[in-house]
């Protein structure tokens, strides 16, 4: 009920372009286009705010990274697995540096990596992306962990996907 008065918002000049008011409103009116699957209009929205944040923040930032990752996975749902895989190794690879290859928000991007590659039907990457993080869940976590079951899930679906 409430797209057309965020759209209409987000339209009006009387708020700067960087504000983190509009940019909060454009990411939860993006956010609520994709889960109505309507993800040309969250694409322009995502693209709008990862710029800005890119401007403002710049391309390490966790919002420029968190916007990108969005961006991506938008491309993904739309078939773009190439233009979601580049900026997805971007993010991961931020993540890397900035965060660890431990962190929580590196693995998970990295899984979403291992996801997109499975698309292009890149198995041999996605298995190793996915063996690397449930190897790191497995021991920062334990075994019994939800995220460490749910790796090696993800693993056993790319081997059943290849007849393995």
């Amino acid at each position: 009920m409430l797209l057309p008065h965020a759209a209409y918002a987000l339209q009006l000049d009387a708020v700067a372009r960087d504000n983190n008011r509009r940019l909060d409103l454009a990411w939860k009116y993006a956010d609520s286009l994709f889960s109505d699957g309507r993800y040309r209009e969250a694409e322009a929205v995502l693209e709008e705010v990862f710029q800005t944040n890119l401007r403002v923040l710049g391309n390490e930032h966790p919002d420029t990274l968190a916007s990108m990752h969005n961006l991506a996975v938008t491309r993904r749902y739309q078939g773009r697995w190439d233009e979601a895989a580049k900026l997805q190794v971007q993010v991961v690879e931020s993540n890397k540096k900035k965060l660890g290859t431990d962190h929580p928000h590196t693995l998970i991007n990295m899984n979403q990596l291992a996801s997109t590659y499975k698309l292009q039907g890149r198995w041999k990457e996605a298995e190793e992306l996915q063996v690397l993080v449930m190897e790191t869940r497995l021991r920062m976590l334990g075994d019994e962990h939800s995220d460490t079951l749910t790796s090696m899930h993800n693993i056993a679906l790319t081997r059943r996907a290849q007849g393995r």
